[in-house]
């Protein structure tokens, strides 16, 4: 589904060249989940914003198969990029990001709304409600769904932040510590529900972490360093 063929990139720092990231490659299906740990500064954010088309790699190829064929995401224009991220990436930030004058229930819809192209927002407004509901359910929230972001705890909001990240059924969901600002126990709790209900949804997650813990609940697990990518 996505494909990552021999990408670099590097950076200028004080007159320096960088090199962030070194001929890497990577591929996984819808499905299935991937994460990459590493020190801070190894270029794991760099990756991500590199697959959700909002910078560009030096050189090498990503591609993304869609069932309307392959697209080639460095050479998105401006426009193109817009559109992609609208239709097949979902993200999911440490801090959470959500809109606090709004309801969790609004929060989760917004990305339905914006993306035109996505099958859910194509459908009635009781099949777009039956998908929020039954998100919200399923990360366990929905008792929740009229309050506003600020009345929930850390753990309850990094879990409406995964569903808004899934509202609009992305082929791929780009995850940078997503429980970073959580405690141990709502982190593990958290994560293990971002893994399952990515694999119940289809939806390929790639989740960078600093933590072990984390990392394991993943199919496949890497360690960025030195500008390369190793299994683990």
């Amino acid at each position: 589904m996505i494909n990552i063929e021999n990408i670099s990139k590097s950076y200028t720092d004080a007159g320096e060249k960088r090199l962030i990231l070194d001929k890497l490659s990577l591929s996984f299906e819808r499905g299935e989940s991937l994460s990459i740990q590493g020190a801070s500064g190894s270029g794991k954010s760099t990756l991500l914003h590199l697959l959700a088309a909002l910078d560009k790699p030096d050189s090498g190829k990503i591609t993304l198969s869609t069932s309307s064929g392959f697209e080639d995401l460095v050479s998105f224009t401006e426009a193109q990029a817009d559109e992609y991220r609208k239709r097949q990436v979902g993200l999911i930030f440490q801090k959470f990001n959500l809109i606090d004058c709004i309801s969790v229930w609004e929060n989760v819809k917004l990305p339905i709304q914006i993306s035109a192209l996505n099958r859910a927002s194509q459908n009635s407004p009781d099949n777009t409600d039956l998908l929020i509901k039954e998100l919200l359910i399923s990360l366990d929230v929905y008792k929740h769904r009229d309050k506003l972001p600020h009345q929930l705890s850390g753990g309850e909001q990094q879990r409406v932040a995964i569903a808004r990240g899934l509202a609009h059924k992305p082929p791929l969901l780009l995850a940078d510590e997503p429980t970073g600002n959580l405690d141990s126990k709502n982190s593990d709790i958290v994560s293990q529900l971002l893994v399952e209900t990515c694999k119940a949804q289809n939806t390929a997650l790639l989740m960078v972490t600093h933590s072990e813990k984390v990392a394991q609940l993943t199919e496949q697990q890497w360690y960025l360093e030195n500008a390369v990518l190793r299994s683990i």
